[in-house]
């Protein structure tokens, strides 16, 4: 009597490869969109503060409100937006603005359940202090 097996071709073994490497492209994807979700939140709050402080020193210099949010915008990436209702500059020069940057991703801003997380929205204020 054998103890060997001939039927057995590893099918049992593809089977399980096949869906480890299923399970590993969907972790892959959903991991991507969120490091891409997570470095865009920094990297706008970042581009925000930037824009805050050219708005700010352009309104100090010229006292246009118009020049000073075409100023908050030339200091943004193309794909970040700076919001008309979000701007304001008061009369010492202190600048708020909000910034929309939708980010671009392989699955999230695809559907219209998880298009809203591929959104960042970032609320900065601030002054331009003559540095």
């Amino acid at each position: 009597m054998s103890l060997t097996h001939h039927d057995d071709e590893g099918s049992i073994v593809v089977g399980w490869m096949t869906k480890l490497v299923a399970v590993a492209a969907v972790v892959g994807v959903v991991g991507f969109d969120g490091i891409s979700v997570g470095v865009a939140h920094l990297s706008t709050t970042d581009d925000a503060n930037n824009a805050v402080q050219a708005a700010s020193q352009s309104y100090e210099r010229q006292h246009d409100l118009q020049q000073a949010y075409t100023a908050a915008r030339t200091a943004l990436n193309a794909h970040e937006e700076v919001l008309v209702k979000g701007f304001a500059i008061q009369p010492d020069g202190t600048t708020t603005l909000t910034i929309v940057n939708t980010v671009k991703t392989l699955l999230l801003e695809r559907t219209s359940q998880t298009k809203g997380w591929a959104v960042v929205t970032v609320t900065a204020t601030g002054k331009y202090t003559g540095s």
